[in-house]
């Protein structure tokens, strides 16, 4: 946790998602909402982005959300250019989401960012919904016992008002999610 004026600790937190504007889906909107939420709470919110504009930088901006497009290598792909670490002080708490974000952000908790906790947002039912998907293009799904082996994962009406005291430390949390 780090301090901010007053000496109030403030949880630092790292969201990592493919795109911050709403163009590609629901996980993305769910992710802004989420991290303009935690920045209103008090939170000190970095949000790893594959693509950005100007606007999306400036929108995050006037939340108070610090937003940080990764830089791909030559040849790398953005999915994996999620993966490499980003500029930004030691985050307090790391979230991720489903099987593509959501292994981007267990990779920078496990390389990186060793001592944050992880939260891991399960937008679908993995073994209902990605067999099907991934069976007729030959990939298997990453078992959710594998990604959540790090920390805590939870479905997105979990994530609301009243658990976002629990996920930044003002009020008490479940056990293991309360930053240090």
């Amino acid at each position: 946790m780090t301090d901010a004026l007053g000496g109030v600790p403030v949880i630092r937190v790292l969201a990592v998602d493919t795109h911050w504007s709403s163009a590609r889906g629901g996980i993305s909107t769910f992710n802004r909402q989420l991290c303009i939420a935690l920045a209103r709470r008090g939170a000190e919110v970095y949000c790893l982005v594959g693509e950005a504009d100007d606007k999306d930088i400036e929108e995050a901006r006037l939340a108070r959300v610090n937003l940080l497009q990764a830089m791909p290598l030559p040849g790398q792909s953005l999915r994996t250019s999620l993966m490499n670490r980003p500029s930004l002080p030691p985050p307090d708490l790391i979230i991720g989401h489903g099987r593509i974000t959501g292994m981007a952000a267990l990779f920078q908790r496990k390389h990186f960012f060793k001592n944050a906790k992880y939260l891991h947002v399960v937008h679908t039912a993995p073994y209902e919904i990605e067999q099907s998907r991934l069976s007729c293009r030959g990939r298997r799904a990453v078992p959710a016992k594998d990604m959540n082996a790090e920390g805590v994962a939870v479905h997105p009406g979990w994530v609301n008002s009243e658990n976002l005291g629990e996920i930044i430390g003002d009020r008490p949390a479940t056990p293991g999610m309360r930053a240090r």
